[in-house]
């Protein structure tokens, strides 16, 4: 009897025994489990990191998708800040803290993940088009563009031109701006012409013999073709000259440059953005007539202020009245049909009136704003601020 009493005690005994060993090794083997699970590297905090991943991919994809919509509908090839912004809405919540764009965090609807916007825009890889097809709608016209000409000394490349023009193949840009006559992109030597304050020039004398003119039908000068009868005809030939505005040709996107816009080209330009119709397609020996009937026979137009006539639109009337150091207006590389001395001009009166008319060569209160043709091959995009990059 004590025997198999003895027996059975043992036997308990190791079954003890095996259970404690058991249970530390189960004990063991969660420790290790936790362990691989959690903590940095750890499969669990892996795969939070995944679903993470994923779900910030999703998102980028889809920003990616009503992206490439968006321009479509709007026959371009870049996004504003505003409609981005827009478009980043539909995903999450972003920051108010920053001022920019990219600099700000979007928080996800979908597991309120935060991604920097800076990482979701880098990520929107987008060809730039070519330039002449991106900007068709003369809803651009007036846009800023980054070209490597700094006008104003200011050290901003994004402020000094905007687009002029597209005749299909090219954009034309303008300078923002009248030029200072202090500027060592003017060659006032090859133009022969006069300074006076601050953005003023002028001819006197006008020259003796016209200069070459052969590249100004690029710039709608078909018309027009005698330039050395009229001292204003010779006067106009300086400023199609494209030899003496070579400062303002940055070689590697632009072909060439002339002193200011030619009347026809204005007028394309103006017209194009839908303001009441103006025509020059009408000239005597001296030059050209402009007004609102399709033969004009006067060399004055004035701007109706209350009429759908662009009378506050920067892009052909940067200032008004004497408010820019004296200078009225700019020279249009265009002779007027009034008298053989005078050139047509953008000219602000000092009752803040606006006209499109004649002025003689030796008027020394009007400025130059220069128009340069890009090349044709130019690819670009559009900014978050509006303001156009251009690439080869």
């Amino acid at each position: 009897m004590l025997k198999k009493e003895k027996q059975k005690t043992n036997e308990e005994a190791i079954t003890l025994i095996a259970l404690t060993i058991t249970i530390i090794v189960l004990l063991i083997l969660a420790g290790v489990t936790i362990a691989t699970l959690s903590g940095p590297n750890k499969i669990l905090n892996n795969t939070l990191e995944a679903k993470k991943q994923t779900i910030i991919t999703d998102v980028i994809e889809q920003v990616k998708v009503d992206v490439a919509a968006k321009m479509a509908d709007k026959l371009g090839n870049s996004l504003n800040e505003e409609e981005m912004t827009q478009i980043l809405d539909k995903y999450g919540e972003l920051s108010t803290e920053q001022s920019e764009l990219n600099d700000k965090i979007l928080t996800t609807d979908n597991g309120s993940y935060e991604i920097l916007v800076a990482d979701i825009i880098q990520n929107i890889t987008l060809e730039g088009k070519k330039f002449a097809d991106a900007v068709k709608e003369s809803s651009h016209y007036g846009d800023y563009v980054e070209y490597k000409i700094d006008l104003n000394g200011d050290g901003n490349l994004t402020n000094d031109w905007r687009i002029f023009y597209n005749d299909g193949e090219r954009v034309f840009i303008i300078a923002a701006d009248y030029v200072p006559n202090t500027s060592s992109y003017l060659d006032l030597s090859g133009a022969e012409m006069t300074t006076y304050s601050t953005y003023n020039l002028y001819w006197n004398p006008a020259p003796s013999t016209a200069q070459d003119t052969s590249q100004a039908i690029l710039f709608g000068q078909t018309l027009w073709t005698d330039y050395n009868t009229n001292p204003s005809g010779r006067v106009v030939s300086t400023l199609l000259n494209t030899n003496n505005w070579d400062g303002f040709v940055d070689s590697n996107y632009a072909d060439y440059a002339i002193g200011g816009s030619t009347l026809e080209l204005w007028v394309e330009s103006y017209n194009a953005k839908g303001y009441t119709p103006l025509f020059c397609n009408n000239i005597n020996k001296y030059g050209y007539y402009i007004g609102n009937i399709s033969s004009p026979t006067t060399v004055l137009h004035t701007l109706d202020k209350n009429a759908q006539t662009g009378y506050n639109d920067t892009l052909y009337f940067p200032h008004q009245g004497e408010e820019f150091s004296d200078c009225l207006g700019y020279w249009l590389a265009s002779p007027n049909a009034n008298n053989e001395a005078q050139l047509m001009s953008v000219f602000y009166y000092y009752d803040d009136d606006i006209y499109i008319t004649s002025n003689y060569y030796t008027y020394y209160f009007l400025g130059m704003r220069p128009v340069v043709s890009l090349k044709s091959t130019l690819t670009a995009t559009q900014n978050t601020s509006g303001v156009w990059e251009l690439s080869n």
